[in-house]
């Protein structure tokens, strides 16, 4: 859904799980700043898009190990 706000043009909602630790830190976060639970959201992910563009590109994939996988035993 697409809305049109006066000042800050179209914008789209969306809706995401939170668990109650990350829900904290941005509760904490939007109290200090001043801004809505939802401004803080947003101006911290597009902080993190435009710091990391590219995380999961070839070559990082490459680097970040796989902990998920069993170790063989020996």
């Amino acid at each position: 859904m697409i809305r049109r706000h006066r000042l800050r043009g179209p914008t789209v909602t969306m809706s995401i799980y939170l668990d109650p630790q990350t829900d904290l830190l941005i509760l904490k976060a939007k109290d200090r700043s001043g801004r809505s639970k939802s401004a803080e959201a947003l101006i911290r992910l597009r902080d993190h898009l435009e710091k990391f563009p590219d995380f999961y590109n070839s070559e990082m994939a490459e680097v970040i190990p796989n902990n998920l996988e069993p170790k063989s035993q020996n």
